[in-house]
């Protein structure tokens, strides 16, 4: 699954733990492409204090959501994708222990790509997946994937049901990193959400999962009138790597308008093929 490629980001990791972002004329959203950064200092107690109250697991959990609350978008799509484990730097030990001057911060970069993550995390990380802040949602998620406690499970399939589009999206997301077959059905269920967010994120899950029950439903969203859950859905059924996908992936690269979704096309027939 791509998810596991296992890559960990010293450097994005270490600017969510000991960092915030801000322009300096104003908030995440303010103005032009030239207007300088600032980069201030989150304190190291953020981390520390949590380790002296809690057991070790929950205690990180909790420094690591609080560091996110509030950060600027830029800095908490670098921390999701260290928290993933998708991209950047070498994962060299004296690498991730150069570039972590606080020794509670290092000790969370270095715990989230633990494969083994305590259950008793999880009433805080379920907590967390339906928290109003998008960058605790999203930080949370695929920790919560990690726990392999049927606790977590519980957790994940009552976020993909919740009354908020938002939960449901951090539901499918973490159900994505879990890889359980068994949440199969409720996924395919989510690909007809009313949210687009969802579809896509429900449909890049099933993909994760490489589950054959879910190409006839993925082939399905191909068709769907939201571009990002289309390329979602291009892409896993690349990774289920059916032969099912061959005819209309290759209808979608001859006629959809959108050059993300045609290139997503591309890349399946090339993992099917391949």
């Amino acid at each position: 699954m791509r998810h596991a490629i296992g890559w960990v980001v010293a450097v994005p990791a270490v600017i969510i733990g000991a960092t915030m972002v801000a322009r300096v004329s104003g908030g995440p959203n303010a103005g032009a492409a030239n207007e300088p950064w600032v980069f201030v200092p989150l304190p190291a107690s953020t981390f520390q204090s949590a380790a002296r109250q809690l057991p070790a697991d929950t205690a990180r959990v909790r420094a690591l959501l609080q560091a996110a609350r509030g950060t600027n978008a830029v800095v908490c799509e670098l921390a999701a994708r260290t928290v993933d484990g998708r991209s950047g730097w070498s994962s060299d030990d004296m690498l991730t222990a150069r570039g972590t001057a606080d020794s509670a911060a290092g000790d969370v970069v270095e715990w989230v790509h633990d494969r083994e993550i305590s259950a008793a995390t999880v009433p805080l990380l379920r907590a967390a997946i339906g928290d109003s802040d998008w960058c605790v949602r999203r930080i949370a998620a695929p920790i919560l994937g990690r726990v392999h406690d049927p606790s977590a499970t519980q957790a994940m399939l009552a976020a993909l049901a919740a009354p908020e589009a938002g939960t449901r999206e951090m539901g499918a997301l973490a159900l994505g990193f879990a890889g359980d077959t068994h949440t199969v059905a409720p996924l395919v269920a989510r690909l007809r959400d009313e949210s687009p967010r969802v579809r896509a994120t429900a449909a890049w899950a099933l993909g994760e999962m490489e589950s054959k029950a879910a190409v006839r439903p993925l082939i399905e969203v191909l068709k769907d009138a939201d571009a990002s859950a289309r390329e979602s859905a291009a892409h896993a059924l690349g990774e289920v790597k059916d032969t099912a996908g061959i005819i209309p992936l290759t209808d979608v690269l001859k006629s959809d308008r959108e050059p993300a979704v045609r290139r997503a096309a591309a890349r399946a027939l090339g993992e099917i093929s391949g």
